[in-house]
C-alpha cells in the first residue's frame, strides 16, 4: 500500500496526506486515490 501511495506522489508531483491517510486505512480503493490526485492537479 505505502508503495502505491508513493507511486501517487511521483506521478502526480504533490501530496495529499488525507487522502493518502484515508487509502492507507482502508476507506477507499487506490482508484479512488488516483482520482483525488487528478482532481486536485486539474484545480
Amino acid at each position: 500500500m505505502e508503495d502505491l501511495v508513493k507511486a501517487c506522489h511521483k506521478l502526480y508531483s504533490i501530496r495529499l496526506p488525507m487522502w493518502d491517510q484515508l487509502y492507507m486505512l482502508n476507506v477507499f480503493s487506490y482508484g479512488d486515490l488516483q482520482g483525488a490526485y487528478r482532481n486536485a492537479i486539474k484545480d
